[in-house]
């Protein structure tokens, strides 16, 4: 069975609760890792699963057993810069920079998501990865063997927890 890595968005869990890892863990979800960042709160997870859908929809609803005013905002989209993406490819950045101008591999990278800072460019780590996979054949796991979310599922599902936090009526 595949395993997979994914980091949800989530509003109503912290880590200033010392008893979240406990009550997690008795929840059904004792993979979660809890992570505060810029007032943003996330739980982290490494998942076995049929599919990654599957293990994010099973990890939501462990979050909700333990915490049931908890709301799932979406997936973190683990967004990536040139020199990220070299890094967890093992190329150097002027490698992908060829990619991304399409002087080298087939053409098609993704348009970057947004620019940052000093004008530098980030990419959805599944959309990258994808193409990765089908122009390149690059396969790329996390370090524990674990894939990141496939690109469409990870558009699936971040389009289904947004939907679930519309307004009603919207």
């Amino acid at each position: 069975m595949p395993i997979y890595e994914f980091t949800l968005v989530v509003e109503g869990l912290t880590v200033d609760d010392p008893h979240h890892h406990t009550r997690l863990s008795s929840a059904g979800a004792p993979d979660a890792i809890v992570l505060q960042s810029d007032g943003a709160t996330y739980a982290a997870f490494t998942r076995d699963a049929e599919c990654a859908s599957e293990g994010v929809h099973r990890a939501i609803t462990e979050i909700h057993r333990a915490y049931p005013s908890a709301r799932v905002l979406g997936l973190d989209q683990d967004l990536v810069s040139v020199t990220d993406i070299a890094e967890r490819i093992g190329v150097t950045r002027q490698a992908i920079g060829h990619y991304v101008a399409g002087t080298r591999g087939p053409g098609g990278f993704p348009r970057p998501d947004g620019v940052v800072g000093n004008g530098q460019r980030i990419w959805r780590w599944a959309l990258v990865h994808e193409w990765l996979r089908q122009a390149e054949g690059i396969e790329v796991r996390f370090e524990d063997d674990a894939w990141p979310i496939p690109a469409d599922e990870a558009v699936a599902l971040q389009a289904d927890l947004q939907r679930r936090h519309l307004p009603a009526g919207a």
